[in-house]
């Protein structure tokens, strides 16, 4: 099999686990980012701490051709699992903005948790989407390799 029949199969698996059948999720967006890099900060009382800044795309029928920007503060802890501490953008093709943290721990190539949508001046909601500043929504992703990575942000 090729790397690319490889990688289709778990993309596949996660679009059908993360919204159940029945269920029409009332906001929904798919994004694919890339880190540009993983720098070690240095160590904590609870493990290893990096910054890792990202890059990507995001799209759906909430979001339309938008682009994705943010960092994380990745803590790995001493048993070996990751906590993703992300702050992002995503801005779409008209300029309107939509920010979020993401939080939840990383244990395997799946990752559950969470964002709140926020509003900052480092970043900003404006136009359509500052209505949903404040909802929670439900983020799952999928490790593609180790420099880029799909998630999904939705809530029913």
């Amino acid at each position: 099999m090729t790397s690319k029949t490889l990688l289709l199969l778990p993309l596949t698996l996660l679009a059908f686990s993360v919204v159940p059948a029945k269920a029409t999720p009332a906001w929904y967006l798919e994004a694919e980012i890339n880190l540009t890099e993983m720098v070690l900060i240095g160590t904590t009382p609870y493990g290893y701490l990096y910054y890792v800044p990202f890059v990507g795309v995001a799209g759906g029928p909430n979001i339309i051709a938008g682009t994705v920007e943010g960092v994380d503060n990745l803590l790995k802890d001493w048993g070996g699992i990751y906590h993703v501490d992300a702050y992002l953008t995503i801005t779409d093709k008209e300029g309107d903005r939509i920010s979020g943290h993401i939080t939840g721990p990383w244990p395997t190539m799946f990752f559950e948790g969470q964002a709140k949508v926020i509003n900052t001046d480092d970043y900003p909601t404006t136009g359509k989407y500052v209505d949903v500043v404040g909802t929670t929504f439900r983020v799952e992703g999928l490790l593609a390799d180790f420099a880029r990575i799909h998630f999904v942000w939705y809530w029913t």
